[in-house]
């Protein structure tokens, strides 16, 4: 018999803020409306130049990134659980000049594969291109972060969705691309002035598929 596969176009439900300054941790709500197995990312950043390690238990890391000594990031996942408040994220009990954190929610996520295609770069100067992503899966969702050391009005790359943006001296800008096709994307975030230190991340993830 013919098999036919359908996949599902991975879709934001909501995303949460949150920016702490001369702390030792910060609490980011967790994003309203998500249902069981739904995915949650995480993207974290701190400026200071005191080495420190920052993290929240809930989240698994997909990989982290120093910056000039002075640009800290962190990206991070979970499928939701029921969980209700907040999310907390730790320094390791150093005081750091400031921290943020975008928590975003997905569903038509696929339960067992996930994501793929994490990667990271440094870039600060405009434009600042994500590294690209090669995803597997028709219908798959990009995600791009760029991190940077002031906070200067960024814009998402053409044709992408922002997510909330996070920071108060600083700036995380988020933002997203679902694709039809499989194909190698960047996008580039742009601003009217350079940070001292920036950095992207890029990943794809991969949307629910159901064999008929």
């Amino acid at each position: 018999p013919r098999i036919l596969t359908v996949s599902f176009t991975p879709t934001l439900v909501d995303d949460s803020v949150a920016v702490a300054l001369t702390a030792t941790s910060l609490d980011v709500a967790v994003p309203t409306g998500l249902k069981l197995g739904n995915i949650v990312l995480l993207f974290i950043a701190s400026e200071d130049a005191d080495a420190h390690t920052f993290a929240s238990a809930d989240f698994t890391l997909l990989g982290s990134q120093v910056t000039n000594g002075n640009l800290r990031t962190r990206v991070g996942w979970k499928r939701f659980a029921g969980e209700t408040g907040n999310y907390t994220i730790t320094t390791g009990a150093v005081t750091v000049d400031e921290i943020c954190a975008i928590v975003a929610g997905f569903k038509n996520i696929d339960p067992d594969l996930t994501l793929e295609g994490t990667a990271t770069s440094n870039d600060n100067t405009s434009p600042y291109s994500t590294p690209a992503v090669l995803p597997t899966y028709n219908n798959s969702m990009i995600i791009g972060a760029y991190f940077r050391t002031d906070n200067v009005a960024t814009t998402e790359p053409t044709g992408w969705t922002a997510l909330s943006s996070a920071g108060t001296n600083m700036l995380i800008k988020a933002a997203y691309k679902s694709l039809t096709t499989p194909a190698s994307t960047t996008g580039d975030f742009t601003a009217a002035s350079d940070p001292t230190s920036g950095t992207l991340w890029a990943l794809s993830l991969i949307p629910t598929q159901i064999a008929f």
